[in-house]
């Protein structure tokens, strides 16, 4: 994958799939939004993928729910600079 320069946002980062699709992305060198219903998820996805040199962010958010997932996109500001990618899992 060519991920270098882009932005990730992966919905549902528990330990499970949607974590290693955002690892798998970090390691490609893309930056990370970690997004999961569960706060604890997605701060110890985000903190496991910075822990390894990678860039994330952690932004817990109610996906399903649309006012609230564009809600929070003004958190990931500081990584717009970069072309957008975008991967989603759903349980």
């Amino acid at each position: 994958m060519r991920l270098r320069g882009k932005v990730a946002v992966v919905t549902g980062t528990s330990p499970n799939i949607g974590g290693g699709i955002a690892e798998t992305f970090a390691a490609e060198s893309a930056k990370l939004v970690c997004v999961d219903l569960d706060p604890a998820n997605a701060r110890d996805c985000a903190a496991a993928i910075t822990k390894s040199g990678g860039a994330a962010m952690a932004t817990p958010c109610e996906v399903t729910v649309e006012s609230r997932f564009h809600g929070q996109n003004p958190r990931a500001h500081p990584l717009r600079r970069s072309r957008p990618c975008c991967a989603c899992w759903r349980r």
